[in-house]
């Protein structure tokens, strides 16, 4: 398994069977998907900022919540 959010790991390899940390390779995966959606939510608020002013902030907030918990 290697995790994208971990800077733990020993030597910077990335754990091979569980992370250092606790969390399996299935919770990895997940938070590397949730990383990619809020990504892809900063560019879908970008595009709509001049519709509607107020996404982006409440994107932004969402976006901030998505990292943090990772």
């Amino acid at each position: 398994m290697f995790c994208f959010q971990c800077q733990e790991t020993v030597n910077n390899t990335g754990c091979t069977i569980k992370g250092v940390c606790g969390k399996t390779s299935e919770v990895a995966g997940l938070q590397d998907l949730l990383i990619w959606a809020t990504e892809g939510l900063g560019y879908v608020a970008k595009a709509a900022v001049a519709d509607k002013p107020s996404f982006i902030e409440e994107a932004a907030a969402f976006a901030a919540e998505n990292y943090f918990i990772t």
